[in-house]
């Protein structure tokens, strides 16, 4: 009975040792992909800023263009 005490402790212990080194991996992999996502928000962060800047720009060159309208001034006859 004791030999098959043992056995069932090594088979455990063998489990636990294998699910460690999973969790271990699995960890690794969340830490790479955390690292990854964190890369591309400021590729995406980098990108947006540029964009909103071109778009600025080109509000401000669509004014400049755009012909003001000009005020007459109307002589009101005087009695």
């Amino acid at each position: 009975m004791t030999d098959k005490i043992l056995v069932k402790l090594a088979q455990y212990q063998t489990e636990t040792r294998n699910q460690k080194q999973e969790l271990k991996t699995y960890v690794q992999k969340l830490l790479d992909r955390e690292e990854e996502i964190k890369k591309l928000k400021e590729e995406y962060e980098e990108k947006i800023k540029l964009l909103k800047d071109d778009i600025a720009f080109k509000d401000r060159m669509i004014k400049e263009l755009r012909p003001k309208p000009k005020i007459r001034k109307v002589k009101k006859n005087e009695k």
